[in-house]
């Protein structure tokens, strides 16, 4: 088989296009909490911080020598190395503590919304069918007697109940939470 080498020379020149070049190529990461942290990070990689006044701006001094103090603290903080350690860990106790408390309110949601979840008549018609089936395999495969189908079948009936519900209520927790997340609010506002 015989290549175009004109199809050939695209193709090398797409690929090296699709390359990052050398001057994109970052040697820091960037971690991203906010959209203050965004900037920062650009900022801290592109060498274009603002100063300390920038970062005081939004804060009432007294005098001017009160805003320089606080100018000179924030540049200080910002620049030693055991301040962005600090920070750094604390930033990351801060989201684990965040998660946790996720989690909590959503296992509470998920418990609440479970003890008040019922099956309607078409989610029990196919749980009834699906255990029916699962023990007539077990009567085809011989695992069980003909006379014990109705007791296998209520107990599959039970256990696919319990997991139907148990979903049922994951999914209604879960969209509650996204709903609380998009209001703004807590659970079941």
């Amino acid at each position: 088989m015989h290549r175009c080498p004109l199809l050939s020379e695209q193709r090398r020149q797409r690929n090296s296009l699709m390359q990052p070049k050398e001057s994109y190529k970052h040697t820091k990461s960037i971690s991203i909490y906010s959209e203050r942290g965004i900037i920062m990070s650009i900022e801290a990689i592109t060498g274009n911080e603002h100063s300390g006044l920038d970062l005081v701006a939004g804060q009432h001094f007294t005098d001017d020598d009160a805003l320089l103090d606080a100018a000179t603290r924030a540049e200080m903080e910002r620049s030693s190395p055991e301040y962005k350690a600090i920070r750094a860990r604390l930033t990351r106790e801060l989201e684990a503590k965040r998660d946790r408390e996720r989690r909590a309110q959503y296992t509470r949601a998920f418990e609440e919304t479970l003890s008040t979840t019922n099956l309607n008549d078409f989610e029990q018609k196919q749980v009834d069918e699906r255990s029916l089936e699962m023990a007539q395999r077990d009567l085809a495969a011989g695992r069980i007697f003909s006379r014990d189908v109705g007791k296998r079948a209520a107990e599959y009936a039970e256990k696919l109940s319990d997991e139907a519900k148990r979903t049922k209520a994951s999914n209604s927790a879960f969209n509650s939470l996204i709903r609380a997340a998009m209001r703004g609010g807590a659970i079941n506002d």
